[in-house]
């Protein structure tokens, strides 16, 4: 397995351990990162003396803040994409959650895009007090991917899909007892517990049992207020009756929702919405093939290149969307977005 200054990948007793150590990106996800996570997953599958996978960030303010969308910046004003790196990602997300061995994701800080990919598709999600779960690329014409649309569209409680919409079409931040309540994360643990817990990992031992020992158990979730609202919003159809809706119920929260998915790309949301409600429907590998497809026609698109001129390029926070109003989002360019792959290009499977 490749190791870098970014990352590195050790056996302590029963554990392998990968831990993240790029802080001064926010640990953004890079292509050698994910060939070497897949590469260590490879090499202990096997390993007689790797019980169990433990995945983890230097302490700092993110476990992982997405991907390197500067990178894509750059190749999106040069045409010239690296979709190959999307195919290996994708194919790791989906190599995570398949894999035979307990993988424990021990998540404090910012976790976002790709960071949810190497992480949330894992068989134990452990999240500390400062950890914020979100998904916000419709905030720069893109779309929740690295199998979001699997994550979202299977959360529990009552709030179901519409949670995922909601998580999905906003990229509001979550935090641990929502996210144990969603069923996002499996475990909510004091942060300033994560070494003991590692240790107790890496001695052997029954991962539940571990994991249960260190778990808050009583949790005050900030969306369980909202619940209500959320349900009536996000069980409409589309974008702008779920907009309407909010409007409708004029309360504070309410405006605040509204005006936050008003801000986002339109085309974004619409596919967003299709996204979640599809993947319901589909396996992990369905899903991340979707998504394959949707990569390929989105980060072409032109509202991919100007979110992120607008969010970290000129940093004007003044997208000019195509198109720029929701009400100018028509069936035909969704479907566009979902089409299949152009002749020739290989699928993902």
């Amino acid at each position: 397995m490749a190791e870098t200054h970014d990352i590195s990948f050790e056996i302590e007793g029963k554990a392998g351990i990968i831990t993240l150590d790029r802080q001064h990106a926010l640990n953004a996800i890079t292509s050698d990162m994910v060939d070497g996570i897949a590469a260590a997953l490879d090499a202990w599958e096997d390993d007689e003396r790797v019980t169990r996978i433990i995945i983890r960030a230097v302490p700092g303010r993110a476990f992982s803040a997405g991907g390197d969308i500067r990178q894509l910046y750059d190749q999106a004003v040069t045409g010239a994409f690296d979709f190959d790196f999307f195919v290996r990602e994708y194919r790791l997300n989906e190599r995570i959650h398949a894999y035979p061995k307990p993988y424990i994701a021990m998540v404090d800080g910012i976790v976002m895009g790709g960071g949810v990919g190497v992480s949330y598709h894992g068989s134990h999600v452990v999240m500390g007090d400062q950890a914020r779960f979100a998904m916000p690329e419709v905030g720069i014409g893109f779309f929740p991917d690295v199998g979001a649309s699997y994550l979202l569209s299977r959360l529990k409680g009552p709030l179901s899909v519409k949670a995922g919409l909601f998580i999905g079409m906003t990229g509001i931040r979550i935090k641990a007892p929502d996210a144990v309540q969603l069923g996002l994360a499996s475990h909510h643990v004091p942060g300033e517990q994560f070494d003991v817990v590692v240790e107790r990992l890496c001695e052997g031992g029954n991962v539940d049992e571990i994991l249960a020992d260190a778990a808050i158990i009583k949790q005050n979730c900030a969306l369980a207020g909202d619940a209500e609202l959320i349900a009536a919003a996000f069980s409409q159809d589309d974008p702008l009756s779920m907009i309407a809706a909010l409007e409708a119920n004029g309360s504070n929260a309410a405006e605040s929702i509204a005006a936050k998915m008003r801000a986002m790309a339109p085309l974004s949301l619409f596919v967003a919405n299709r996204l979640v409600r599809k993947g319901r429907g589909l396996d992990m590998r369905g899903c991340m093939e979707m998504e394959y497809r949707l990569v390929r026609s989105m980060l072409t698109a032109p509202d991919f290149r100007e979110g992120i001129r607008a969010a970290i390029i000129d940093k004007d926070g003044a997208p000019k969307w195509q198109p720029a109003r929701l009400e100018d989002v028509t069936p035909e360019m969704v479907d566009a977005c979902f089409a299949d792959l152009p002749e020739g290009v290989p699928p993902l499977w």
